[in-house]
């Protein structure tokens, strides 16, 4: 994904090299203790992976750089911050887990 994220100008100013960590595995220079992945992870959250987005963008990131699509999305799976868990549709996931009482807030 970094090589596509250069490509499209998604990079510090000055840097063209693809990125190679998870810039949200580690609390950042934000100000909210514990709202790290990896610290969400040891609290007891769970992150779920939409396999549908892995399957799409994986495939179109393949296809732009002349790659096998399985080869890049088994690349990108084996990537996952270790703990994450890929489910077979994001959507039914959120709705799943909201039937069970579970809040969710997306705020981007």
């Amino acid at each position: 994904m970094g090589e596509v994220q250069a490509g499209r100008g998604i990079q510090p100013e000055g840097r063209r090299c693809p990125r190679t960590r998870n810039t949200f595995a580690k609390v950042m220079p934000l100000p909210l203790p514990g709202t790290g992945v990896e610290a969400l992870l040891a609290s007891g959250v769970q992150f779920g992976v939409c396999n549908v987005a892995l399957t799409i963008y994986s495939g179109a990131v393949a296809q732009k750089m002349g790659l096998d699509p399985a080869a890049v999305k088994a690349e990108w799976v084996a990537g996952l911050i270790p703990g994450s868990q890929v489910v077979p549709s994001g959507v039914l996931a959120v709705s799943r887990t909201q039937e069970k009482g579970c809040g969710y807030c997306f705020a981007g």
